[in-house]
């Protein structure tokens, strides 16, 4: 898995070359890090370590290797496949070479290049994959993946038609959810709000949008000499987490009018079925908002607002949002943590069990959730932590309570 010494690595190379082909877009050089850290961080950070010059490096950056695939479904799905196709020989013969030079440096892959019919099918820093062999032969026979700028345009370009496909082509900036789905549609071709980061290819631990994500938030902490990381690397066992982000819509200042309940904020302007699918926040009446769009789209406006430090960005019923003419000019501000934890008032407290100690749902409660056998497995209708024995007589006679959560009904 690649570090933030594998990241300053990256942008010491290639972030002079990068910025440029980014210009009036979205996309940022920690996104394009963050790709080749998703894509090929299990060959580069190893190469690097070598005594290779960069352009070597770049030619050994292939993988993801074929023979008899039974579950891939696009072309070649193996070597006969790939043979049968105009100059398909020439490039068997490109596909498996790779794969021995590549594994001559990255013992990972020594098994599978010792076997005469194994071939590579990813190529390039950014891993071109071969089924685009059919459209552009000459990108993979002239090995054209070898040179930075045309595996970076290509790359670049899948991107763009990522932001196409989600309608961020005209944003200025992006956040890292954002750019983290513009990357599954990278890895996948499509992106379902539903299912969030949870998409894509799956690595046995971590989807691809999440491990895109996480790479994203790590090279937010890396920066040239001449630079500022956006981002402080935090002590070890700690997440990376950047500040709140400020909302960019200027629309109209609008406010949540419910009165009884908290207004549904959703990814798409639909009711889903079911309908909490697409929920992705709640807000409360009175909480402000800012409108994206003029118009309202099957009801909804698509509006944006910080909730408890969090940018969201979504669509409301536009019958329980009314206008606020008299908002406070920082009444959209983002929370910001403190600098530093609080010394007095209420601070944090951490109650950590005693090696061994069992907490029983016979004893008087305290602090700690029961650890016994024999608890209810979850999903069960009362949570394990809350089958607890309470005092209910000044004779000690106990009675188990059952503490059951409801979800108020709430509009939109």
């Amino acid at each position: 898995m690649p570090d933030a010494a594998d990241i300053l690595w990256f942008k010491r190379q290639f972030q002079n070359r990068i910025a440029p082909a980014l210009a009036a877009s979205p996309l940022t050089v920690d996104m394009i890090a963050a790709i080749a850290c998703q894509e090929t961080g299990h060959i580069w950070p190893q190469l690097r370590r070598k005594p290779l010059s960069t352009a070597r490096i770049l030619a050994l950056c292939v993988g993801d290797t074929l023979d008899a695939d039974k579950g891939r479904a696009a072309f070649p799905r193996n070597k006969s496949d790939l043979l049968a196709r105009a100059d398909g020989a020439q490039m068997f013969e490109i596909a498996h070479q790779a794969l021995v030079d590549m594994a001559a440096y990255v013992p990972g892959y020594a098994g599978v290049a010792a076997r005469p019919n194994k071939f590579c099918h990813g190529f390039g820093l950014f891993q071109r994959d071969l089924q685009f062999f059919l459209d552009d032969p000459d990108y993979f026979l002239q090995r054209r993946y070898e040179r930075f700028e045309d595996t970076l345009a290509l790359c670049i370009a899948e991107l763009k038609r990522g932001l196409r496909k989600l309608g961020l082509q005209d944003r200025a900036t992006l956040s890292d959810l954002e750019l983290a789905a513009v990357g599954i549609v990278y890895n996948t071709g499509g992106y379902r709000p539903s299912k969030g980061l949870k998409q894509g290819h799956f690595n046995g631990s971590q989807y691809y949008g999440e491990a895109l994500f996480d790479y994203l938030r790590l090279a937010h902490t890396v920066a040239l000499p001449s630079e500022e990381p956006s981002l402080v690397l935090p002590p070890p066992g700690e997440a990376i987490v950047p500040p709140p982000t400020p909302l960019s819509a200027t629309g109209r200042r609008m406010k949540v009018k419910t009165q009884d309940s908290l207004l549904r904020l959703r990814s798409a302007p639909e009711i889903s079925s079911p309908a909490t699918a697409n929920v992705i926040a709640h807000m409360p009446d009175g909480h402000p908002v800012r409108t994206v769009g003029g118009k309202a789209i099957n009801g909804f406006l698509e509006i944006e607002t910080s909730l408890q430090g969090a940018l969201l960005r979504g669509y409301a019923s536009a019958k329980l949002l009314v206008p606020d003419p008299s908002a406070e000019p920082d009444s959209l501000e983002p929370l910001l943590p403190a600098p530093s934890l609080p010394t007095e008032g209420i601070v944090a407290a951490y109650m950590p069990r005693k090696a061994g100690r069992i907490t029983r749902r016979s004893e008087a409660a305290g602090p700690h959730s029961l650890n016994e056998a024999g608890q209810l497995a979850g999903g069960a209708a009362v949570p394990p932590s809350c089958g607890r024995n309470w005092p209910t007589s000044s004779t000690g006679s106990r009675s188990t309570h059952r503490i059951i959560c409801a979800i108020s009904h709430a509009p939109g």
